[in-house]
C-alpha cells in the first residue's frame, strides 16, 4: 500500500520538493518516509561532487532523490538480488579456475580474496572521507549564516567564494580587507568567466597570475571525432544500441530510460544514475576509476576515457557501445 501511495505522489507532482512535502505528510507513506529518512541519515553527505564544499548534499535538498525514483519507475528498475549476484560471481570464478591447477589456483584464490577485501576498504575509506567533508561544509555553512546575519554576506552560501584565510582572517580580526560581499561579487564574475570557458587538458601548467588570463599553458587537445566510431576502455561487458543523454550536471539528467548515460567524468554520486540507464560512457577515468568499479558491480555495460566524448556527440543520437572492447560506434547523427 505504501509503495501504491509513493507511486501516485510520484506521478501526481512533478516538483520534487513539493512531492518530497506531501510523501512525508501522507500517513499512508509513513513506511517509506522513515526508509527515505534513514537513508538520509546514513548517506545524506552523498551528493554530486561531493568533495566540493559548496555542493549542496542530499541531507540539504533530498530532491535529486525523488528525481532519480521517478527514473527509477520509468525504466522498471527493481532490487538487485544477491542470490542472484553470488551466482554470477561463483560462475566467473568457476570459469577462471578451470583454466588453471595446483598452485596456480591457489595464488589465483589469495589474490582474489585479497584484492575484494581490500577494495572494500577503499570504497569504506572514501566514504568516510566523504562523511568528514560532510562536517566541514556545514561548519561553513554555519559560519556563512553568521555572516549573512551580521550583514557582511548577501547569502549564506556566499562564503564559498572566500579563501579560509579570509575567512578566519575576518572571524579573528585579523584580515586586511572587511568588505566581504564586493570580494565574493569578483569571485562570482571570475566564476562564471571560467565555467563559460573550455575545460583544462588533464594537465597543465599556470603562468603568472589568475587575472592575467595565462593560467593554463595551451596544449595539442584532442579533436572533436568526425568519423563513425570512438575508442575507449571497455570496463563492462555488453553492447548496446540505444539513444545517449549527455549528463554535464547530474541534477538535470532527467528520464534516462532507455538510454545510455554519457559524462565527461563522474564520482562517486553519480551512481544513483546508474541503475536507471542502459550503458555508461565516460569521457575520463580508467578501469580502477569508482563509476568503472560501481559499472560492473551492477552488470552496467561500461566505457571509459573517451576522448572528446562530449563533444563528439550530441544528446538524443543512437549509438552501438561495447563494453568488452571499448568501441563506440555512431548510428545515426
Amino acid at each position: 500500500a505504501a509503495d501504491l501511495a509513493v507511486t501516485a505522489h510520484l506521478a501526481a507532482e512533478p516538483d520534487d520538493g513539493r512531492v518530497a512535502a506531501r510523501i512525508a505528510a501522507d500517513p499512508a507513506c509513513a513506511p517509506f518516509q522513515a526508509g527515505v529518512e534513514e537513508y538520509i541519515a546514513r548517506f545524506g553527505d552523498r551528493c554530486m561532487n561531493e568533495l566540493k564544499l559548496e555542493t549542496i548534499p542530499l541531507s540539504e535538498d533530498p530532491g535529486f532523490l525523488y528525481q532519480t525514483l521517478r527514473s527509477y519507475l520509468a525504466g522498471g528498475v527493481t532490487a538487485p538480488d544477491p542470490a542472484h549476484e553470488g551466482e554470477v560471481r561463483r560462475a566467473a570464478e568457476a570459469r577462471v579456475g578451470s583454466a588453471l591447477r595446483g598452485g596456480r589456483l591457489r595464488i589465483l584464490r589469495l589474490v582474489l580474496a585479497h584484492t575484494r577485501a581490500r577494495v572494500r576498504d577503499r570504497e569504506n575509506l572514501r566514504f568516510e572521507r566523504t562523511r568528514v567533508f560532510g562536517v566541514v561544509r556545514r561548519i561553513f555553512v554555519g559560519i556563512g549564516h553568521q555572516l549573512h546575519a551580521a550583514g557582511r554576506l548577501e547569502a549564506p552560501r556566499d562564503i564559498f567564494f572566500l579563501r579560509v584565510e579570509e575567512i578566519f582572517g575576518h572571524v579573528h580580526g585579523t584580515g586586511t580587507g572587511g568588505d566581504l560581499a564586493a570580494l565574493v561579487g569578483l569571485r562570482k564574475e571570475e566564476w562564471a568567466e571560467y565555467e563559460s570557458g573550455p575545460p583544462p587538458p588533464d594537465r597543465f601548467e599556470s603562468i603568472g597570475p589568475v587575472s592575467e588570463g595565462r593560467w593554463i599553458v595551451p596544449a595539442p587537445a584532442d579533436e572533436p571525432s568526425d568519423g563513425s566510431t570512438l575508442q575507449g576502455i571497455g570496463c563492462c561487458p555488453g553492447v548496446i544500441r540505444a539513444p545517449v543523454r549527455l549528463v554535464r550536471d547530474p541534477r538535470d539528467a532527467g528520464d534516462l530510460a532507455g538510454r545510455i548515460l554519457v559524462a565527461e567524468r563522474t564520482d562517486p554520486g553519480w551512481t544513483l544514475l546508474f541503475p536507471a540507464a542502459k550503458g555508461l560512457l565516460v569521457e575520463r577515468g580508467s578501469l580502477l576509476s569508482h563509476s568503472a568499479i560501481v559499472a560492473r558491480e551492477v552488470g552496467l555495460p561500461c566505457v571509459v576515457s573517451i576522448p572528446s566524448l562530449m563533444a563528439s556527440l550530441h544528446d538524443g543520437e543512437v549509438v552501438e557501445m561495447d563494453g568488452t572492447t571499448g568501441r563506440v560506434r555512431r548510428v545515426d547523427g
